[in-house]
């Protein structure tokens, strides 16, 4: 897999923002090409979040949606 060009803020606030949601870990792989550009897939599966981290209350985390994750292409 190589990716090229993914901008950087929307790809770091993404991975703040999971990380604000308790994940630890993601899994990253490459999809299909759209409009000859690559895109990232961002999967985070349920045994990659912890349960006790008190400084982030879950109100306060917006969730992610399908644009946001594909605005990093």
């Amino acid at each position: 897999m190589n990716l090229r060009k993914i901008p950087l803020e929307s790809f770091i606030e993404i991975l703040q923002e999971l990380y604000e949601q308790g994940a630890d870990y993601i899994d990253i792989s490459e999809e299909d090409h759209i409009n000859n550009k690559d895109v990232i897939k961002i999967t985070v599966r349920p045994e990659y979040f912890i349960n006790d981290r008190e400084q982030y209350e879950t109100d306060d985390v917006s969730s992610l949606s399908d644009d946001d994750i594909n605005d990093l292409i």
